[in-house]
Order: C-alpha cells, then structure tokens, then sequence
C-alpha cells in the first residue's frame, strides 16, 4: 500500500471520529464517541502498520510528510516518496 493511500485512509478514519464527536454534541448520546473509537482504533493499527519508510521500513512520525512535514526517513536519511511502498 502506498503511503498517500496509508495517510488518506488514516486521515479519512479519524475524521469519521470527528464527525461521530459532533453526532454525539447535538444527540446528548455518547453511544457515538464510543463507537467513534472504533475508526481511531483502526486508524492506528493500519499506521502501525503501513506508516513505514519506502526505502528502509523503519516507521515514520505523524501523518504529515512530503511538502509541510516529514521529508527524509529519520532512520535512514533517503527522501520519502509517498507514492513509495513501504519496505520492510
């Protein structure tokens, strides 16, 4: 899986969370935050996962890399192509 598609499912995911948070605001129910942690649940398990240098597999920090954030693995110093697949 590339890490655009890692950051847009985990972003997607979270925002899924927040939507559940503001259900949850108007309704009076917390039913929905709980049911909102499934998503963030999800949403670390797959950057866990996936959220990995192209080049040398070590795991990146935060969801932000390319042009705002992240440019070079902290592992092994190579640029991070986010159409890359991560290695292992």
């Amino acid at each position: 899986m590339r890490l655009r598609t890692v950051r847009y499912i985990c972003t997607g995911l979270l925002g899924v969370f927040i939507l559940l948070v503001l259900i949850t605001a108007f309704t009076n129910d917390p039913v929905y935050t709980f049911i909102g942690f499934i998503p963030v649940i999800a949403s670390f398990i797959v950057m866990y996962r996936y959220w990995r240098c192209p080049n040398c597999g070590a795991r990146l920090r935060g969801l932000v890399a390319g042009s705002k954030g992240l440019r070079h693995c902290e592992s092994c110093g190579e640029e991070i192509d986010l159409d890359g697949r991560p290695g292992r």
